[in-house]
């Protein structure tokens, strides 16, 4: 150990092993090894060269020192530690620095310039995380604190998460909480007989339910469950929820949301082969009095109607009901289901879908990627090379024969001209087409006379040369 103090001290003779090459941002850029002359105690260090470099480039109020000149012969892995500058200015000394440098890529790492200690101006946003356009704004916010941007990819982004949520079932249930129950009122179901009613408008807060074991007290839940949600802890069927003393039951449900009342009614009678037939009416009655009908054309479609409003059994349960032996169902949760259960009711498992919806596309996009990298295009390209050739050589023929067709026209057009100067002037002072029939009449005439006269010269010329 006194020995490797001692050796300390020399500095020529200490060095500290490390990487060969620089292996990330922190690390400096030359990087090598040492060859040591171990008589005289002596080293050099050997720089070994790489083309590949990390930089961090600090910007402060949008200025930042130049990069060094030897980096334009390398490939940069550029960071990028902004303070004080705007995603306008970063985005023109990004481009700036493409201009004269290879950037492979690079990181945004914005520093905080409040002090320790300082009073933030930041105020606390609030919004409404199933707003798409309020979505938008966060996935902004946090790219810009990331990367550097283009409008044109900002916008990209902002249309595919439109495209993603356009996806997700606009019938997704609605988780209202703020629903007040305000009247119950059954008969014949389970152990209870007619005319049962429950008012609940003197109630305020938790409602408890209090009364001695096998009194009713599950009973009473349950055909409020089932009533609301066409099933309860106990039983799912009809035939079930029936006074085993009765053939007939029936149910109406009242509660109060965004001061409009709301009414579930169901009535169910024992059929053949102890089938209870269930049928159901929703409506609501606003503050004008005035009633609408939200019935589906089935019941399941009517349910639906119901779970939309007022959210899912599971969730009734979870959350508004602590039925006996089960009041602690959300403590024993293990710490995933909890998680999942507070993110259905705050909305926020909505990016968990989101997120879903464009891993599944980005799959498929990957597959699509490997498939076209891995196809061989090069008897396709050979094919097209060769067609162009051929195209070339039909191009350079056609263009032979219209500089040859050319050249005749040009010739039959000079033959037109010379003809067209031969031609004999029409007397422009015969204008009656009549005159000239009677002159073509007249000469017609002359020339049968003549012709007579011919004959009979011949007839003469005939008689003379015989005698």
């Amino acid at each position: 150990m006194s020995k490797k103090i001692k050796l300390q001290k020399i500095t020529p003779a200490v060095k500290y092993a490390g990487s060969l090459i620089q292996q990330n941002h922190s690390e400096a850029l030359k990087h090598g090894y040492v060859v040591w002359d171990s008589n005289n105690i002596e080293s050099k260090f050997v720089i070994i060269e790489n083309d590949l470099c990390y930089y961090t480039l600090e910007v402060q109020d949008g200025v930042y020192q130049p990069i060094p000149d030897e980096l334009k012969t390398k490939t940069i892995r550029l960071r990028i530690k902004s303070t004080n500058t705007s995603a306008a200015d970063l985005k023109k000394i990004l481009t700036e620095i493409k201009s004269s440098y290879t950037i492979e890529e690079y990181v945004l790492q914005k520093v905080n310039s409040n002090q320790t200690g300082a009073t933030r101006n930041t105020k606390i946003a609030i919004g409404d995380v199933k707003d798409v356009e309020y979505q938008n704004e966060l996935i902004v916010k946090y790219l810009n604190n990331k990367y550097i941007l283009s409008d044109e990819m900002l916008d990209g982004i902002r249309h595919v998460n439109r495209t993603v949520n356009s996806s997700i079932q606009t019938s997704d249930v609605c988780k209202n909480v703020s629903w007040k129950p305000i009247k119950f009122e059954f008969s014949n179901m389970f152990s209870y007989g007619e005319d049962n009613v429950i008012d609940f408008t003197n109630l305020f807060g938790v409602y408890g339910l209090f009364a001695p074991n096998a009194s009713g007290k599950s009973s009473l839940l349950d055909a409020i469950s089932y009533c609301i949600f066409d099933k309860c802890s106990k039983t799912s069927k009809a035939i079930h929820v029936l006074n085993n003393k009765t053939s007939e039951f029936e149910c109406k449900f009242e509660f109060e949301l965004d001061n409009k009342h709301y009414f579930i009614e169901k009535r169910g009678k024992k059929g053949r082969n102890d089938h209870v037939r269930v049928d159901i009416n929703f409506y609501s009655i606003d503050a004008n009095g005035i009633t609408e009908s939200l019935n589906g054309k089935e019941r399941s479609e009517t349910n639906e109607q119901i779970r939309t409003i007022l959210g899912s059994y599971e969730d009734f349960v979870l959350t508004a009901l602590s039925v006996q032996n089960n009041n602690t169902g959300f403590i024993e949760m293990q710490q995933r289901e909890r998680k999942d259960l507070l993110s259905q009711f705050l909305g926020i498992n909505l990016f968990e879908k989101l997120y879903e919806i464009g891993n599944s596309d980005s799959r498929e996009v990957a597959v699509l990627i490997k498939d076209y990298q891995r196809k061989d295009f090069s008897t396709q390209l050979s094919n097209a090379k060769q067609t162009l050739k051929e195209c070339k050589v039909d191009k350079k023929r056609l263009e032979s024969e219209r500089i040859e067709l050319s050249t005749k026209i040009d010739s039959v057009a000079t033959k037109m001209l010379e003809l067209s100067k031969k031609i004999i002037e029409l007397d422009t002072s015969i204008t009656d087409i009549g005159v000239l029939k009677n002159t073509q009449a007249s000469v017609k005439t002359d020339i049968n006379s003549m012709k007579t006269k011919r004959v009979e010269l011949q007839t003469i010329v005939d008689a003379a040369t015989q005698e």
